[in-house]
């Protein structure tokens, strides 16, 4: 009897044992409170930036910033990689300083903190961007990059870089608008223009460049921004550019002082695709295919060998001065024909005269090509130029082939042209109107109406006044 009951006791408080296990582990437990996470900017510097942190319901805490651009990070990735702080001083509030950062470049704070196991879903973001030292800082949205060719006496290629945040016009390199540019005149590695480039590395500001990773100071490389007086520029007194280069894409950093006398510091900044403009006979051309109907006529009859003379024909549909110099916007057309000595009506068909050099042939014309003569690159021969507001002359189409087509009656000239450029673009010039021809075989100045201002290589600006600033 007492055996049984002994059996039934031990056999109770087992049960007994195993409830009150269940009932135990079946108890819900308190989830740990997500933490919170308060930022506040302080105080922005050139290389530092200062915040107040406050975090609660926490027990570690940290933070990461990264430039603007790149991904964010998780509350994980912070708690792992950042800068830990005290989470039970934060719980009041606590400044943070940070330094060491770039000046003006814009950046995100990332803080993230945990609470035992748990984590915050994502971290408490700050955007920031440290204080600019630079009087500009140019992000490039008209980038121009104009291509000379080798300068022998530098033993390197002379590259023309512009870094502008307004607008910029691609033939002119004249900016409009509000905004800033950096010019940068460049000597880099010898190339060819079939290869234009400019080669990655460290180019230093001198006043006479005499070798390749120079950028040409003095009157050449400048920095200009639009004032009320609308746009000034200024020369440099130092500086670097460097280039960074991946395949077809550049990243270009121009860190320059100006001359004012104060340490002035200017920045430009480019990255992309830099697309070269080839102008190693100092102009652009045409990249499209050209119509032309010309409203004006002046030219002269030159002596040319023994059995022609040169006609020299221009028709122009810009707008002159007094004295005959183009002033305004349009278009010109030049050419050479050569025609009979004992010839009196010039009507006819011509052709490109190949040989032209060692002698001139009856109904041909001079092929248009480009020649530097004191400084000054001018074309001469068979060509359209065109001209911007202002009377320079932006662009050109060089013809080596195809007709024109001529016809004089009473008085009234007659020119047509289905021409092509050496670039292989189609040129169709065509005029009718009164003829303005002098002989000028007898006379050694001509009285053509038209001057045609030469393209100058980059060269000396006007003297700067007492502050460096001078018009653009």
């Amino acid at each position: 009897m007492k055996k049984t009951l002994y059996l039934f006791l031990a056999a109770a408080l087992s049960v007994l044992s195993v409830s009150g296990c269940k009932e135990s582990d079946s108890k819900p437990s308190t989830p740990a409170m997500e933490p919170e996470v308060t930022l506040v900017a302080l105080e922005s510097g050139f290389t530092t930036f200062s915040f107040k942190v406050t975090v609660k319901d926490a027990d570690d805490a940290a933070y990461l910033f990264l430039e603007a651009d790149q991904a964010a990070p998780s509350a994980e990735t912070v708690l792992a990689d950042g800068e830990h702080i005290d989470a039970v001083a934060a719980a009041d509030g606590i400044t943070v300083e940070l330094t060491g950062l770039e000046s003006a470049v814009a950046y995100k704070l990332y803080v993230a903190a945990s609470n035992g196991e748990t984590v915050m879903s994502e971290p408490e973001v700050l955007p920031f961007t440290t204080e600019s030292e630079y009087f500009a800082d140019v992000e490039s949205t008209a980038t121009l990059a104009w291509y000379y060719g080798l300068d022998e006496t530098v033993g390197g290629d002379l590259v023309f870089l512009s870094l502008c945040n307004a607008g910029l016009d691609k033939y002119s390199a004249m900016p409009s608008g509000e905004g800033e540019l950096l010019r940068l005149y460049m000597y880099t590695e010898k190339t060819d223009k079939d290869n234009m480039a400019l080669s990655p590395g460290t180019y230093t500001l001198v006043a006479e460049p005499s070798a390749p990773f120079e950028v040409a100071g003095g009157d050449y490389s400048a920095f200009a921004l639009s004032t009320e007086d609308g746009w000034m520029q200024i020369g440099y007194e130092s500086g670097t550019v460097t280039v960074e280069r991946d395949g077809d894409t550049y990243d270009i950093v121009a860190e320059m002082v100006i001359a004012d006398g104060l340490g002035t510091k200017v920045r430009g900044k480019f990255s992309g695709v830099l697309d070269f403009e080839d102008l190693t006979d100092g102009y652009i051309h045409f990249d499209s295919d050209m119509n032309e109907v010309m409203l004006g006529h002046s030219g002269g009859i030159y002596s040319g060998d023994e059995n022609c003379n040169d006609y020299t024909m221009t028709f122009y549909n810009c707008e002159l001065d007094s004295d005959g110099f183009i002033v305004g916007a349009g278009f010109l057309f030049n050419t050479e024909l050569f025609f009979d000595v004992n010839g009196t009506d010039y009507s006819g068909t011509y052709k490109p005269a190949t040989d032209w050099m060692n002698g001139y042939k009856n109904y041909t014309y001079m092929p248009g090509d480009v020649m530097y003569y004191y400084g000054f690159y001018m074309p001469y021969g068979t060509y359209l130029s065109e001209y911007d507001d202002y009377g320079n002359l932006i662009r050109i189409g060089l013809v080596v082939d195809g007709d024109i087509d001529v016809s004089i009656s009473d008085g009234v000239l007659s020119m047509n042209g289905v021409l092509t450029t050496d670039k292989g673009h189609e040129i169709t010039v065509s005029y009718e109107g009164p003829e303005d021809l002098t002989d000028m075989t007898q006379m050694s100045v001509s009285s053509a109406s038209v001057k045609i201002r030469p393209a100058a290589k980059p060269g000396k600006s006007a003297d700067a006044g007492v502050t460096g600033w001078r018009a653009l």
